[in-house]
């Protein structure tokens, strides 16, 4: 390493190497970090090791040293032992934080309280360089019991709070940006290793389609937004639209009950549910597709957070049709990588389905190209090696 370089570690609530979207994103920040000369270090808080091993026993990813520590996935445990490991979260990875080499840099991924706390007066001790990197920003009404709980407490008392203590931070989106507006702050949206294997592969899982695939990759928000979709799609087949839909992920079964109804009967022979596949795979599902669903609703949390299925759709070249939240105004370029759909509307949305089917394959390769290109311009982890080199020195 050079003088210039630095020592950092990574720790979090990710499932490391592979095992969610948030151990995707840390991975490909500390792929940038590392392409600028600096070695990172991961203590995850889940996730699994390579091989066979104890909660502390260092493993290797695709050349970053990782432990894992066990603060979360911890379901066996009795209910009052894991209300207490939620409150306390991470003190398993500051315990094996305080055994290693004093880091010159520690960035905490999405930290609750108490480790905001315990990591203020143990970066100040050891002379060690404090930086959130922040994807969420819940409201008190998404935590068990809502605003009365002490869960909702903690996390109103670390967000206004506690993380402001923090003054340089990695954001994901505008609305945290402005949010830490006294801070020294990065946008990094989700990034991607744009040669990785995984964006040209396919599944043959289930037989090809003559038609229009579209995908929605998740778990649907509410009811009103399956039905939503749903009636989209018998209006579109009802007006000779030959158009598919792929529900990949957990928590379907609303969907399938709504197909299993006469409302719906039209739409079984269209709807194919692979149910939930292994991060890794979720690629392989997209390269079969020609659009991507997206639709979520505005609050903060959707707004604060960006959603990776966006930017895994543009990576595996697959047009994205949603709606705006976050920062896709950014990205989303309407007739061109995608279609943006607004208005919650079944009747609107089967109008672009039926659309859609009228499309010549060259039109399709057009707005395929247009959505790789997206991910190379904006999210390929080297196009970021810079703006993060750069972040890191300011907080020298």
């Amino acid at each position: 390493m050079s003088k210039d370089s630095l020592y950092i570690i990574y720790a979090g609530p990710f499932r490391f190497p592979d095992g969610d979207a948030a151990a995707a994103r840390v991975l490909n920040n500390a792929r940038a970090m590392r392409m600028a000369g600096h070695r990172v270090e991961f203590l995850s808080y889940g996730g699994r090791h390579e091989s066979e091993a104890s909660s502390t026993r260092q493993s290797e990813f695709d050349g970053f040293e990782y432990s894992i520590t066990h603060d979360i996935d911890r379901s066996r445990d009795p209910i009052q032992r894991r209300i207490v490991n939620f409150l306390v979260q991470g003190y398993r990875a500051y315990a094996l934080l305080k055994t290693k080499s004093v880091p010159d840099v520690v960035i905490l991924y999405n930290p609750a309280l108490v480790m905001v706390v315990r990591m203020l007066f143990f970066a100040r001790s050891r002379r060690i360089r404090l930086v959130a990197d922040l994807t969420e920003c819940y409201h008190s009404s998404e935590f068990p019991g809502g605003k009365w709980m002490p869960f909702a407490w903690m996390n109103e008392l670390n967000i206004r709070w506690a993380l402001r203590t923090i003054s340089s931070k990695i954001v994901i989106s505008s609305f945290l940006d402005h949010f830490y507006k006294s801070s020294v702050n990065l946008i990094v949206p989700p990034l991607v290793d744009i040669n990785d294997k995984k964006w040209t592969r396919k599944s043959e899982v289930i037989p090809a389609f003559e038609g229009i695939s579209c995908i929605y990759a998740g778990t649907p928000s509410g009811k009103d937004q399956v039905l939503f979709i749903l009636d989209a799609l018998k209006r579109a087949t009802g007006q000779g639209a030959s158009v598919r839909l792929i529900f990949l992920g957990e928590g379907l079964d609303q969907l399938r009950l709504s197909v299993q109804s006469a409302d719906f009967a039209m739409c079984r022979d269209f709807v194919v549910f692979p149910g939930k596949v292994p991060q890794y795979d979720v690629p392989a599902w997209y390269n079969i597709a020609d659009f991507s669903l997206l639709f979520r609703e505005h609050n903060r949390k959707n707004d604060a957070g960006f959603p990776t299925k966006f930017v895994e759709s543009m990576a595996a070249g697959v047009p994205v049709i949603g709606n705006l939240t976050s920062d896709l105004g950014n990205y989303l370029v309407h007739d061109y990588n995608g279609f943006i759909v607004n208005e919650i509307d079944s009747k609107v949305l089967a109008d672009l389905f039926v659309h859609l089917s009228k499309l010549n394959k060259s039109q399709l390769s057009n707005m395929k190209k247009a959505a790789k290109q997206t991910a190379v311009q904006y999210f390929d982890f080297r196009n970021h090696q810079e703006r993060l080199n750069n972040f890191l020195s300011t907080t020298r």
